[in-house]
């Protein structure tokens, strides 16, 4: 699979359905929950956040200063799973703390992959993001 293949959509109905069982049992779920599915389903752990945006019920507080949000929707296939990777992997490497949250749509399609932060400065929408520069934009924003 490379970088900007959507995501499998049995995968996520799967991973959803995890994390919905998850809620239904009284459990909060957290970062270290969608670590420990990512294992358990031996997926990426950018499966598993994509799933979040199937999942309205579930929530993911990340207790960051700064969140941003990649759509995972249409976009998805305009470069937003591939967005959501790389900032997963960025974000690891660089140790940012940002919260990174998926969501089923931003309404502007036209400008895929798209995403959207709040922080400190502002809430922000990013359009046609592209990954040799996400790295610049997510140091201005936090």
């Amino acid at each position: 699979m490379t970088n900007s293949e959507p995501f499998d959509a049995m995968n996520l109905f799967d991973l959803a359905d995890e994390l919905r069982d998850r809620v239904s049992q009284g459990e909060t779920v957290t970062e270290a929950t969608l670590e420990e599915i990512s294992v358990d389903y031996s997926l990426p752990i950018s499966d598993v956040y994509a799933s979040l945006a199937m999942c309205p019920e579930v929530s993911l507080s990340t207790g960051y200063p700064t969140t941003v949000k990649v759509c995972v929707g249409r976009c998805q296939f305009s470069g937003g799973a591939g967005l959501l990777r790389g900032l997963l992997e960025l974000r690891k490497a660089k140790d940012y703390k940002i919260g990174v949250l998926p969501t089923p749509c931003l309404d502007r399609c036209d400008d895929a992959p798209v995403m959207s932060s709040q922080g400190k400065s502002g809430s922000y929408c990013h359009p046609k993001v592209d990954m040799a520069g996400l790295e610049e934009l997510i140091e201005a924003i936090m």
